[in-house]
């Protein structure tokens, strides 16, 4: 039986301390670190350092992975990524799979995630200079990465809590995304992200969106199906600028402050791309302000055309995933032939609806 054939047929407030046993296990059996490189050194095996490893790999698949981004997980798995989350073990390791998202398949990246398994699990400080004990280690740890996330998502049944009372406690919300985006942004501080994430909860207490019920994108679906003038508006304002109803569902159910922290990361990228323009470049306000609309997506109402007309006007909100997913397949070459960002993606969203049906 392998390695990850039993991880998740245990009990479900536990399965990290058995996968945790499972790769304990593994390392035991390995003959990797018999390389000449680590002779006469005393290794001891860290079980918590795994148990970091694990829990960075659950919580970068819950960040990034489009299946698991809207889950909300028990109670028993909540409390360990809550405990862990605040190690430098956890951080270190979440940095480097997110570094290697950034540049996949890069040798020196992979063997950075591995250094750090190495020294946090093994307790190897210093970085080793043996390219097959890396290069082996490294595809090993790959192999782990995958197993896991195969495993997660075949098991969510058993993992996700549908009880709003332990699935939506705003402190947990509130120190998950302060982690994510500290991670995610090394140029941004925990004070600036905190107070974002201020900023977002008043403007959700003031617009009376801070208490939505949980999948209230199902909620919204059907209320406007049944003709609610109140949720047909949303609905409908979201389909006339190129969205669905899976996209609908999608945006709505994720907890209002994950999607105000979204629209606040859309605004610090084209922020920082506008002063960089006129600082590096020389542009002036409105010539920044055109190359940035050349190569952002920018999103709002659909119909408001203050500032753009025609298809450059802002795309929904609602789209934001499928967007994210299609400018990782686009062929930005085309992108000259077009206006802005958002005239070419209205265009491509436009050629792939439309060949659904051919």
């Amino acid at each position: 039986m392998g390695l990850f054939d039993r991880i998740f047929k245990t009990r479900k407030d536990n399965f990290f301390e058995q996968i945790v046993n499972e790769i304990a296990n593994e390392e035991k059996s390995k003959d990797l670190l018999k390389s000449p490189f680590l002779k006469g050194r005393h290794l001891v095996l860290n079980r918590d350092g795994i148990l970091s490893f694990v829990i960075a790999v659950f919580c970068f698949e819950w960040a990034f992975n489009t299946r698991l981004k809207d889950v909300k997980f028990n109670k028993e798995v909540l409390e360990m990524v809550l405990k862990e989350n605040k190690s430098e073990a956890y951080e270190l390791f979440f940095y480097t799979f997110y570094k290697l998202s950034q540049i996949p398949n890069n040798t020196h990246v992979l063997w950075e995630v591995t250094y750090a398994y190495l020294k946090i699990v093994w307790g190897i400080e210093d970085k080793i200079r043996d390219p097959i004990l890396l290069t082996a280690y490294s595809v090993y740890l790959t192999q782990v990465r995958v197993g896991l996330k195969q495993r997660i998502e075949k098991s969510l049944p058993d993992l996700i809590q549908f009880n709003k009372e332990i699935s939506s406690k705003e402190p947990d919300i509130e120190k998950f995304l302060e982690d994510f985006y500290l991670l995610a942004y090394e140029s941004l501080d925990r004070k600036e992200i905190n107070e974002a994430i201020a900023q977002c909860k008043l403007e959700s207490k003031q617009e009376g969106t801070d208490n939505l019920p949980d999948n209230f994108g199902d909620f919204l679906i059907e209320q406007a199906k049944g003709n609610n003038e109140k949720y047909l508006k949303i609905v409908n304002n979201a389909i006339l600028g190129g969205a669905n109803d899976d996209d609908i569902k999608q945006w709505w159910n994720l907890n209002d402050l994950e999607r105000r922290m979204m629209l606040w990361e859309d605004k610090i990228h084209r922020t920082g791309a506008f002063l960089s323009l006129k600082e590096t470049k020389g542009m002036s306000d409105q010539e920044a302000i055109s190359q940035i609309r050349k190569t952002y997506a920018l999103y709002g109402n659909p119909t408001d055309e203050t500032n753009t007309q025609g298809e450059d006007r802002p795309l929904p909100n609602e789209l934001h995933n499928t967007i994210n997913q299609l400018t990782k397949e686009l062929d930005v070459r085309k992108l000259i032939n077009f206006s802005s960002m958002n005239a070419f993606l209205r265009s491509e969203l436009a050629r792939r609806k439309s060949n659904k049906y051919l």
